[in-house]
């Protein structure tokens, strides 16, 4: 038996880079970040009213949360009074009032213009 005590070069040839089925997808991330989806609070004291902006928010892919959890921001009839909340949205005669009292994170933002399109579109 020949020993031998040289390296051997045992390389691997890399893959080809091609296209994969993650490419396109448009997902909340960046970098080492992972953004939480943005959540809503409704307010409403009529039943069917609540069942309107619970739709209009799941519609524009927004978590809704129980009345007692906190919220990104809170979507109310214009009935209802405003709370502390750091984002109100409240709709008032065919109009979107958006009130806040801190900067909102950038996934609420988003939140926001996909909720305001969709009540507007209909």
């Amino acid at each position: 038996m020949v020993r031998s005590d040289r390296l051997v070069n045992l390389s691997i040839p890399r893959a080809k880079l091609g296209i994969s089925h993650q490419d396109s997808w448009s997902g909340r991330c960046h970098a080492w970040n992972v953004e939480v989806p943005a959540s809503v609070r409704i307010v409403a004291s009529r039943p069917l009213l609540r069942a309107g902006l619970e739709r209009l928010a799941e519609g524009a892919d927004v978590s809704v949360l129980d009345e007692t959890e906190p919220a990104d921001l809170v979507l109310r009839a214009a009935d209802e009074p405003p709370d502390e909340s750091a984002v109100d949205v409240a709709l008032v005669n065919g109009a979107i009032v958006v009130t806040c009292w801190s900067a909102p994170k950038p996934a609420v933002w988003d939140a926001l213009g996909r909720l305001v399109s969709r009540a507007l579109s209909g």
